[in-house]
């Protein structure tokens, strides 16, 4: 449910501006208030009380409520003094400068898009998107993220809503964005989901006749050998499926794997993140994202993409990136 359906227990919910979407400059009284909305997909409330997964493709969300529990300064990573802000957001920087070279991020004649920001976590695309003025609707299976994800946008530029549910239990409409979406933003999200083909054909149903898709994925094999890779999932390495129960369980995808996954799509995609996140981070060293926090990566990030660049350019490393970046627009009829 929308965010105008946000509850606050015993102070009672802050004043909303017209709405939705809701323009995120008028909604500072929101920032720090632990809201409740209904969750679209009914499982989330048992998930959020601290209960187990009822499929494996939720223990992701079971480790994200031990992940705020446990060490919330990794997981909000949009906060200046997390441990992992400059590097997440140069991170940010390296997607956005794919998405550009692949002719993403459209605007409509009034220079305003609308988005869909699937699996927003804390905001991380979502605010990059309200700083230039966009209406973002926010989708997370993880109302503590969600919650972030408010409390950053507020005061920016644009407009937002918030919605609690999965990929699977979209909103049939979101209100107030009754005409569809110009961009659907899904960051390692499809990585994440029960039916991801079934989620790319709600998306598709959401979007403007020549509105598409700005994804990124986990890559096979990279993501094995990260920096952050945790012990005991050797056997993803084979399978392409990293499980453990209660903690994560990620489809990883190969070229082939991409291409499947987006049949009946127009799809553009480049190997990305040798480097950050990657299986080459530590041999790189941490000055490749030395004050990248300062301007959101853009003056790091020429470093770091001729870093990028030689790696792709070795056949030994070439295969091994973590992850692929592109835009994907639905075959029209």
């Amino acid at each position: 449910m929308s965010l105008a359906r946000a509850t606050v227990p015993l102070a009672g919910a802050p004043f909303l501006p017209p709405g939705p979407p809701f323009a995120a400059r008028d909604l500072d009284a929101w920032d720090g208030i632990e809201f409740d909305l209904p969750p679209g997909d009914l499982r989330l409330r048992a998930l959020y009380r601290g209960g187990r997964e009822p499929v494996d493709v939720l223990a992701n969300l079971v480790g994200y409520a031990e992940g705020w529990a446990e060490y919330p300064d990794y997981i909000d990573t949009l906060a200046p003094d997390s441990p992992v802000h400059e590097k997440k957001m140069l991170e940010r920087a390296l997607t956005l400068h794919h998405w550009g070279a692949l002719r993403g991020l459209p605007t409509d004649a009034a220079g305003r898009r609308t988005v869909l920001d699937i699996g927003c976590g804390v905001g991380r695309f979502a605010t990059w998107f309200l700083d230039r003025g966009d209406d973002v609707c926010l989708i997370d299976g993880d109302l503590r993220s969600l919650r972030h994800a408010v409390w950053h946008g507020a005061g920016r530029k644009g407009r937002l809503d918030a919605y609690w549910t999965t990929a699977e239990a979209l909103p049939a409409v979101a209100e107030g964005f009754e005409a569809g979406f110009d961009v659907a933003v899904l960051a390692e999200i499809l990585n994440y989901v029960e039916r991801p083909t079934e989620v790319l054909a709600a998306v598709a149903s959401r979007l403007k006749p020549d509105g598409y898709v700005l994804f990124s994925l986990e890559a096979r094999y990279g993501w094995a050998l990260s920096t952050d890779v945790i012990p005991g999932l050797g056997d993803g390495f084979f399978s392409g499926v990293a499980f453990r129960g209660g903690d994560r369980h990620v489809v990883c995808y190969d070229e082939a794997g991409v291409r499947t996954l987006f049949e009946g799509w127009d799809v553009e995609f480049v190997p990305s993140h040798w480097v950050l996140s990657g299986p080459f981070e530590l041999l790189v060293g941490a000055d490749v994202a030395h004050g990248a926090g300062k301007d959101e990566g853009r003056s790091a990030l020429p470093q770091l993409l001729d870093w990028e660049q030689r790696f792709a350019a070795d056949p030994v490393s070439a295969p091994l990136h973590r992850a692929w970046v592109g835009v994907a627009r639905p075959k029209r009829r």
